[in-house]
């Protein structure tokens, strides 16, 4: 019987011996030595391998040891108390507990897991490498109190002594086969690096001898690569280029800095440019002879891009002429040869007159193509000497320059033709647009002062010539300065204001013809701390231009639902209305309905309290899409008044399709009606036709007991004027809402 048993574990010892040297599985190895322990002992024993893993052992075999107790020894501590295993670790020698529920190494949860799987012992021999470092555990179970002799030492020493082989060779495979990959990716990244790097790195000597060349191949050196090693910078290049290199190479030599530099090289008739970087490469390195590596790249395409980059930066990129950067150096030109008396210069100014309604209607593709066909017309029109730059989205600045001084006729001349060819009508789409210009000018001479800013003073004119009706042509004087001042510091001034709140909201009072007040008109006022009152005919405008007027309108909007609020407390219902303002730029940005309706949910405001006024030249204007939010705000319940009714150019036919609820009659109609019966006539005619299209009629600036009583013979629905109130403030108005003095005007 000890025969065989000693066969097999020559089989054994055979086997293990085998899948070490053919590099199998760490665990097929041990897991041959596992089991040839338990065949040793029966089924009275059961075999382990435990691997170091840092500060813990981990199971690497045990092909006989229940599933459920493996559990337990997943994360074995190496301590003291770390069980037979943990301490056989951690003091470097075998450990038998013959005695696993005595044993003070135990805690208590590993006893009560060994003694539910039936093991009452444990020996635990450390396995270790050649080191003499310990790099796991060999442990044995057994299912009753067991003690070892020598000859089970010798026989667990020498498989234990297998296992530290097998445990070493699998690291050392690992740390192999880790150490392969690690190389053979640094390889991997070392040639991708080289093929894709715009770089050939090049070694050469003090003198200029070519001695090794990495990286690309194919920089168009103008001689194949191969043939440069061994030939000098001199054999290869232009005397010129040649001195800047070996020159680049001794300022390398002398520092510890990178030196660079620019060169040509010229092959075929095409000059290629190439960026070459020094550095002096560590003595014995390479060679005796003291060297550079030089790394040269061919920026040819990023000079030609750098070209074409600089080329763009000074083009207009919708219509392909020069702009404003462009201009600027041109207006420096143009001051520079002034000063000399050679020339003088024209600069106009020139703004398309109706493209903002054209953009706005028909929208900025149209737009676009119009601006490119003005240009066109222009360039194709104009002689090719004449300078023509976009200065902004329809404003262009044309520069004349003359070598004799009657560059104020040449100017009047051009402009005149500008001024003809803009007014000819442009088709896009088979649609026929027209535009027409304002020009304004100013001469550049040998009297101009370097602070002079011809751009501006033209742009000056320019906006004279537009407050002029447009289609003009103005020369810059000096006293238009003022007015553009004036404006510059109302802008600073609105500004300011918007930020400190000088803006405030006054409400005038709409009357019905018994006197009852079934609303009132919101209306913007700015008072000034320093410029005083400034009227809304002044400051709106100012407003729109600098993008401000949705702020204006969110306040008096805020300020009408306030009062609106306080209203409905007071009085119990909800039908009193107050009416707000809404210019042309805040009805064609598709924002105003959900701004709107934002703020009267955020006050808990009904849509059917507001009524929105809107001019009779702005209604027919607006865009479809604009005209579609209008109606969607009506449908929800607001009033569309139809403001200052008979001053605009609405067609009858036209008038009706329009989302209108009422016809606010201009004021003043009704202040001269007493005294012409033209215009008494008209007032007659507006109020027939609102009766007549379901509309309620308003007539503002009532101001006399006369007008009031004409006008309630002709059944107009709402009053208001200044003889029922001027304009309240919130407090003000709430009073004249709850007392009766209102009644005793009528």
């Amino acid at each position: 019987m000890e025969v065989i048993k000693a066969n097999k574990l020559l089989i054994a010892q055979q086997e293990v011996i085998g899948k070490i040297a053919l590099a199998d599985s760490l665990k097929s190895s041990l897991n041959v030595l596992c089991q040839a322990i338990d065949a040793f002992w029966g089924s009275v024993a059961v075999a382990s391998v435990m691997v170091k893993r840092e500060n813990y052992l981990q199971v690497k075999s045990a092909p006989n040891l229940p599933v459920t107790y493996l559990e337990s020894l997943n994360h074995v501590r190496i301590a003291s108390d770390g069980g037979a295993c943990g301490k056989a670790a951690f003091y470097g020698k075998t450990h038998v507990s013959k005695d696993i529920k005595n044993d003070p190494c135990w805690e208590q949860a590993q006893v009560d897991k060994a003694l539910k799987h039936g093991f009452s012992s444990c020996w635990s021999i450390p396995i270790f490498a050649s080191t003499k470092e310990v790099i796991g555990t060999f442990a044995i179970y057994f299912p009753s109190e067991n003690t070892p002799t020598d000859n089970d030492f010798e026989f667990i020493g020498y498989f234990t002594h297998l296992a530290g082989i097998a445990i070493e060779s699998d690291t050392r495979r690992s740390q192999e086969l880790l150490l392969t990959q690690q190389l053979e990716r640094a390889n991997t990244q070392f040639l991708n690096i080289t093929k894709v790097i715009p770089d050939v790195a090049i070694l050469l000597s003090e003198s200029g001898d070519y001695i090794e060349l990495y990286g690309q191949k194919n920089l168009e050196l103008h001689v194949h690569t191969d043939e440069i090693i061994g030939k000098n910078v001199c054999d290869l290049h232009s005397p010129a280029t040649a001195n800047k290199i070996t020159n680049t190479i001794q300022r390398a030599l002398c520092s510890n800095s990178v030196e660079s530099l620019e060169y040509i090289i010229s092959w075929n008739g095409v000059d290629r440019h190439f960026e070459g970087r020094v550095v002096k490469v560590p003595e014995n390195v390479f060679t005796t002879e003291r060297t550079v590596l030089w790394l040269a790249r061919n920026i040819t395409e990023k000079i030609k891009r750098k070209e074409q980059i600089e080329s763009l930066a000074m083009q207009d990129s919708l219509t392909g002429i020069a702009n404003r950067r462009c201009l600027n150096q041109r207006i420096q030109t143009a001051y520079q040869q002034a000063k000399t008396g050679q020339f003088s210069t024209a600069v106009l100014y020139v703004d398309l007159d109706n493209f903002k309604d054209i953009n706005d209607m028909q929208g900025h593709g149209v737009g676009d193509c119009v601006l490119q066909k003005a240009v066109e017309t222009l360039s194709s029109n104009l002689p090719p000497d004449i300078f023509l730059s976009r200065v902004g989205g329809d404003e262009f600045v044309v520069l004349i320059q003359e070598e004799n001084y009657h560059t104020n006729t040449t100017a009047l001349s051009y402009a005149e033709k500008i001024l003809e060819l803009l007014s000819k009508p442009i088709s896009i789409n088979n649609v026929a647009y027209f535009l027409g210009a304002s020009i304004g000018y100013y001469l550049i001479d040998n009297s101009t002062k370097p602070e002079f800013d011809a751009i501006s003073f033209s742009d000056i004119a320019m906006y004279e010539a537009k407050k002029r009706g447009g289609g003009q042509i103005v020369c810059f004087e000096p006293s238009m300065l003022a007015k553009k001042a004036e404006r510059l510091e109302l802008e600073r001034a609105i500004l300011n204001s918007l930020k400190f709140e000088h803006f405030y909201t006054l409400f005038q009072p709409l009357v019905d013809s018994n006197g009852n007040v079934l609303g009132a008109e919101a209306l913007c006022r700015w008072e000034h701390p320093k410029l005083g009152y400034i009227t809304p005919d002044t400051f709106i405008p100012i407003a729109e231009h600098l993008g401000v007027i949705f702020d204006l309108q969110d306040r008096v909007l805020a300020d009408t639902c306030r009062l609106l609020k306080s209203v409905n407390r007071v009085l119990g219902d909800q039908n009193f209305k107050v009416s707000i303002n809404i210019s042309s730029i805040l009805l064609k940005n598709q924002q105003l309905k959900s701004r709107i309706l934002a703020t009267l949910e955020k006050f808990n405001i009904t849509p059917k309290q507001l009524k929105l006024e809107i001019t009779e030249t702005t209604l027919v204007e607006i865009r479809r899409t604009s005209l579609d939010q209008l109606k969607e705000l009506q449908r929800l319940g607001m009033t569309i008044s139809l403001d200052d009714f008979g001053t605009g150019y609405s067609s009858l036919s036209y008038i009706d399709t329009l989302p209108v609820d009422e016809l606010k009659i201009d004021g003043s109609f009704i202040k001269s009606m007493m005294a012409s019966n033209v215009k008494l006539s008209l007032v007659d005619t507006i109020i027939n036709l609102g009766k007549l299209l379901g509309y309620k009629v308003v007539a503002e600036c009532v101001e006399t007991r006369e007008e009031l009583a004409l006008l309630k013979e002709k059944s107009v629905d709402l009053f208001q004027g200044y003889y029922f109130s001027k304009a309240l403030n919130k407090k003000d108005i709430l009073n004249y809402i709850t007392t009766n003095e209102r009644n005793m005007v009528l």
